[in-house]
């Protein structure tokens, strides 16, 4: 089974929360490498690093209801890129119980791929009441500019079905 591509991100967040306000500003870096996974890899090859900062403000006020926005910045990028994004979303649930229904959607305006827009859109059930311990079942569709870093222009349109533990 041969490695395409690694993928991986690490950071260090701060997060605050007053009432249905929550906050959290974050430094991240992300990083990709081809594998061995072709004959083609070396013209392929590419060095795709991003170290940003987000800051993402989060409002819970409404039962059941959920918004959050907020902007990222790149503070260095290999390659060069518009530094600029942002993100937006948000879900709406039923009341808990031991089945929920629930309907989520993100949005993420990206400067490098010429302002293009990521959209992920979820809906499915949760199981149990207890947070960290649920179960859901879900089908979403996503749409935009590859989140891997190999494939950073390459759009990658996509149906999903899924049976998931934990929240």
């Amino acid at each position: 089974f041969p490695l395409e591509s690694v993928d991986g991100s690490f950071g260090l967040a701060l997060d605050r929360v007053s009432g249905p306000w929550s906050a959290r500003v974050r430094y991240g870096h992300v990083s990709s490498h081809l594998g061995d996974g072709g004959y083609d890899i070396e013209a392929r090859r590419i060095v795709y690093s991003r170290e940003q900062v987000s800051a993402l403000a989060s409002w819970a006020g409404a039962h059941g209801l959920r918004a959050y926005a907020g902007p990222t910045f790149m503070v260095r990028g290999s390659p060069s890129a518009p530094a600029f994004q942002f993100q937006l979303g948000g879900e709406a649930a039923g009341a808990p119980g031991a089945v929920s229904p629930y309907a989520t959607f993100d949005l993420r305006l990206k400067a490098e791929n010429a302002n293009r827009v990521n959209q992920s859109y979820q809906a499915g059930f949760r199981f149990g009441s207890v947070p960290g311990r649920r179960a859901r079942i879900e089908v979403g569709y996503e749409t935009g500019i590859s989140e891997r870093g190999q494939e950073w222009q390459k759009p990658e349109p996509f149906f999903h079905a899924g049976i998931v533990l934990g929240d």
